[in-house]
């Protein structure tokens, strides 16, 4: 969270909780754990430095909005209502 608070791309495993946060492509890259190859094309792309690669950089910052307790809490609401909802049918 913090490097992406800070305008840097994540590579990160498609394993855990920084899956869920990191959108492949738009603020960092993902990699199937345990395949090196796979990681080294991702660490290659970031430092290519391309256009691309500086377009994300400008995203990453953005991408934490939806983290907020003001988002996170309407996220929650609707999780709630659906739920309720869905009990009463």
């Amino acid at each position: 969270l913090e490097s992406l608070a800070n305008g840097k791309i994540v590579i990160a495993s498609r394993r855990g909780g920084l899956s869920e946060i990191v959108e492949d492509g738009y603020n960092g890259y993902l990699f199937k754990s345990g395949d090196s190859q796979e990681l080294a094309q991702k660490i290659n792309l970031v430092a290519s430095r391309n256009q691309a690669i500086k377009a994300m950089e400008n995203r990453t910052k953005n991408s934490l909005a939806a983290l907020a307790p003001e988002n996170h809490h309407i996220e929650l609401m609707k999780i709630y209502n659906k739920i309720l909802l869905f009990d009463r049918q």
